[in-house]
């Protein structure tokens, strides 16, 4: 009887618990519970990007935004300024083939790059223009030419979308073969050792496993898609498949798994499809040479090592030779010549390169002009110049000198130019001085960043400024022109970017200083640089602006709601400011390695302190501020931005929050008119809030 009435007062607890469970919700239908704490969650229906209110709402913040950029007088001189800054020739890396040189190239007056071709009398030639499609929204996004180097494969992504279509291209008849690969993501089709097939990855479902998943298909050329062949299935969703890489022998294919930051890679034997091997770090493949296969791999070695391996020896894991060792640089990436291997390092965050022969001895360095950036061909062994192929080429940038191509000749040491942008910024070194300065930062770290600036300013505190950084994904920022900041610097102001914990510049010790429950050092170290800043006297509150992109965005976004003192003016561009809720859209699952996982209660805490979205203060009186996102976003989607933007009209902000949805558009801006439209409005903003003083005549 005891039991009887206990069970039911038992059940009629439950049903009054449950009772108030369902009011609580209804109470708080803008709000979730998440590890026993409510979060307010007022613009969820934002999240419904292609309903109707969420359409009349974008259209309400363009035309609000777009009335404030036409009051002002100065708007046409500044994308002026823009377009004269950028309406250039732009070279990207390309392969040297028999046939020619395959590259890249925007050229003057052009929207987007196309694929062209040089032979030997320098004659160029195109071989793909996008710009003659009549679909305007498509770009290239990439090429993979065969060994035999009678066929490429390149992508193209229709509105800046991560998702790719790859065609086929028969580079004797100039004709495309039937051939099309779709919604391919992260990692470009590479080709069979004897050209006649692809291995590529995409991700899938069947009817053994719903979950959508990634696997590595075999494509064979001119046969239809509908029979590729699935040859390695992860099984599981939230696997990233990458670094897939068909040796020159055709007998092995390898790749790497991704699970929350954690690298797995393997060999798989092409004739029986099993893997043969397999160990975990991270492995980057360089490239084939002398028998061997060269990786830069951080095992026992956070500031990278170059290693070798021999696939034909009987103990692959015992023979991972150590070729060039860790040393105090972070070495980037290395390109492998007929006699010597190129490194890549970089030292105090700009570019060094490094000449070394096959057994790893120091040969000589290449001189560059000045602190810049070097990204490193591939492709220096070809079949095109026999003659001559301990040649390396390479690509140079730094803040004042737009992307050129040179090729170094390693035995006579002779610097060639091969490809110069026609932008004439020579006279810039003598006009402007970059400086690398160290700074403490909240917890005593020495934090280095650079700062450019005109010659013949007068740091007196008082000049407008813009600093940038990214702090994340051991991604570095290095100094590399931008038309956006060149022409700031031209207008009188002083750039500055910061190198923050998070990047790779000092390797996995400084990314690892940046991310997880540390990732608080990196918006430390951004309010840091602004303080320095304004105790040295380049600039104070009233002039100091920061920029950011993606995880710069988020960056931007906890810096302003944390210091809002130290700021005039913020530009968010496609950021991620809803913390609790990013690794539920698209790709934002494998970002937990960096960011952790809310879900988890313990990174939930850390993660919850510092989120954008949830830790705006309603009274608060904000900098300027201009957010900017794409419709077509699918890496970080642009529900951040307009959850985030909403949230912070309500405050009592007496400055403009301004939001800017680009149509036809994705996470990297998918054509040079939309890089354009988007600095020049950046540009004006700055001009405006900042009050620079400007002469618009000249």
């Amino acid at each position: 009887m005891f039991n009887i009435i206990f069970s039911k007062i038992s059940f009629f607890k439950s049903i009054l618990f449950l009772s108030f469970l369902l009011n609580f919700c209804y109470a708080y239908e803008d709000s979730y519970i998440l590890h026993n704490t409510v979060i307010e969650d007022p613009y969820i229906w934002l999240e419904e990007m292609d309903s109707d209110e969420t359409k009349n709402w974008i259209k309400e913040q363009n035309e609000k935004t777009d009335q404030y950029f036409e009051k002002l007088t100065f708007k046409n001189a500044i994308k002026q300024k823009i377009l004269d800054n950028s309406n250039y020739e732009r070279y990207y890396l390309g392969a040297k083939t028999k046939h020619g040189y395959i590259f890249a190239m925007r050229d003057q007056n052009e929207d987007k790059p196309c694929l062209c071709i040089e032979d030997r009398s320098k004659n160029i030639k195109k071989l793909i223009d996008p710009n003659s499609f009549e679909n305007k929204n498509l770009s290239i996004v990439g090429l993979q030419i065969s060994p035999d180097e009678n066929i490429l494969t390149y992508g193209l992504t229709d509105s800046g979308s991560d998702s790719t279509t790859w065609k086929v291209l028969d580079l004797i008849s100039n004709e495309h073969l039937l051939d099309e690969l779709f919604d391919i993501k992260y990692q470009s089709p590479k080709w069979s050792f004897d050209s006649t097939s692809l291995y590529y990855v995409k991700s899938f479902t069947d009817s053994s496993n719903e979950k959508s998943r990634f696997g590595i298909f075999y494509h064979q050329i001119d046969a239809d898609t509908k029979n590729d062949r699935l040859i390695y299935d992860t099984k599981e969703d939230q696997t990233l498949l990458c670094n897939i890489y068909p040796t020159s022998d055709g007998e092995y294919l390898l790749f790497t798994t991704k699970i929350n930051g954690e690298n797995t890679n393997y060999i798989l034997d092409i004739n029986s499809e099993e893997i043969i091997f397999s160990n975990n770090g991270k492995y980057s493949l360089i490239g084939e040479a002398q028998d061997k296969l060269y990786f830069q791999t951080n095992v026992d070695a956070p500031n990278y090592k170059l290693v070798a391996v021999d696939l034909k020896s009987p103990n692959i894991e015992s023979l991972f030779e150590e070729i060039i060792p860790e040393n105090d640089l972070m070495f980037v990436d290395a390109c492998l010549t007929k006699d010597y291997i190129v490194c890549s390092y970089f030292e105090n965050c700009s570019s060094a390169l490094k000449i070394f022969d096959y057994s790893g001895n120091f040969i000589k360095d290449i001189e560059l002009p000045t602190k810049g950036s070097i990204v490193l061909s591939h492709d220096a062994i070809s079949t095109i110049d026999e003659e001559n192929t301990n040649e390396v080429i390479f690509a140079y940038t730094d803040f004042t000198t737009p992307l050129a191509i040179f090729s170094y000749d390693i035995s006579s040491s002779k610097l060639n130019t091969l490809f110069k942008p026609s932008l004439n910024t020579e006279n810039a070194k003598s006009r402007f001085t970059t400086k690398q300065v160290f700074f403490e930062s909240k917890d005593k770290t020495l934090i280095p960043m650079f700062i450019t600036y005109k010659d013949d300013i007068k740091l007196d505190g008082n000049k407008e400024t813009l600093m940038t950084g990214y702090g994340g994904f051991n991604i570095p920022l290095t100094p590399c022109f931008s038309s956006l900041y060149y022409s700031f610097l031209e207008l009188g102001g002083i750039f500055v970017l910061v190198n923050l914990r998070g990047g790779s510049e000092y390797g996995d010790n400084w990314h690892d200083m940046g991310k997880l429950e540390n990732k608080q050092n990196v918006f430390d170290d951004f309010i840091a640089a602004a303080e320095y800043l304004i105790d040295n006297s380049y600039t104070n509150p009233k002039k100091l602006a920061i920029t950011g992109r993606s995880n710069g965005g988020l960056l931007v976004g906890a810096t302003m709601l944390q210091r809002p003192d130290l700021f005039k003016a913020v530009v968010g561009g496609v950021g991620v400011y809803d913390m609790l809720k990013f690794h539920k859209f698209t790709i934002g699952w494998y970002w937990k390695y960096n960011y952790g996982n809310p879900d988890d209660i313990n990174d939930f805490e850390y993660i919850y302190k510092y989120s954008p979205y949830h830790n705006i203060n309603i009274e608060e009186k904000y900098p300027s501020i201009l957010l900017t996102t794409a419709d077509h976003d699918d890496r970080v989607v642009p529900l951040h931005t307009y959850k985030f933007g909403a949230k912070l009209l309500d405050t009592k902000s007496e400055n403009p929050i301004l939001i800017k949805i680009h149509e036809n558009s994705g996470h990297g801006n998918a054509s040079l008119k939309i890089a354009n439209d988007e600095n020049s409005a950046i540009l004006s903003f700055l001009v405006e809030e900042l009050k620079m003083d400007i002469d618009i005549d000249n």
